[in-house]
C-alpha cells in the first residue's frame, strides 16, 4: 500500500469517526490502546444478531406476499424449475 493511500485511509477514518456514532451502525472509532481508528460494521457475518433479524424480517415479508397471492424470487424460481 502507497503513502498516500495509507494517508487517505486514515483521513476517511477520522471523518467517520467524527460523523457517525455506534447506534448510526457503522463507522470507526479511536482505541487508546492502539494508537489508531479502527473501522467497525453492524454486521461481522450470517450468525451476527443483525444477520439474524434480517432473514427473519425477509421470511415474514415472502410471507406475507405469498399469502395475499404475490409472487417472490423463489416461488417464482421454484415454479420455472417444476416446470
Amino acid at each position: 500500500m502507497s503513502y498516500s493511500r495509507k494517508q487517505f485511509d486514515k483521513k476517511k477514518l477520522k471523518k467517520l469517526a467524527e460523523e457517525n456514532s455506534a447506534w448510526s451502525g457503522g463507522g470507526s472509532y479511536y482505541s487508546e490502546r492502539k494508537g489508531r481508528y479502527i473501522r467497525f460494521w453492524k454486521s461481522h457475518g450470517k450468525n451476527s444478531i443483525y444477520a439474524i433479524y434480517k432473514k427473519r424480517a425477509r421470511k415474514k415479508a415472502r410471507k406475507y406476499l405469498a399469502k395475499n397471492g404475490f409472487w417472490t424470487k423463489k416461488a417464482d424460481d421454484l415454479w420455472w424449475n417444476v416446470w
